[in-house]
């Protein structure tokens, strides 16, 4: 039981470490596209 949940928990770290470095990506084409300050919302979502 245990191996299975450390095998779910590596799975999932993966998941978010794709989903983390896909948003960085979108986030640079935003960056680029307007000159909105998406910093500053990203920093104020990822404190909450």
């Amino acid at each position: 039981m245990s191996i299975f949940f450390s095998i779910l928990l590596s799975f999932e770290n993966d998941c978010i470490a794709q989903l983390v470095s896909f948003s960085e990506v979108l986030l640079s084409v935003l960056k680029h596209r307007t000159s909105l300050p998406v910093d500053d919302a990203v920093r104020a979502m990822t404190l909450q």
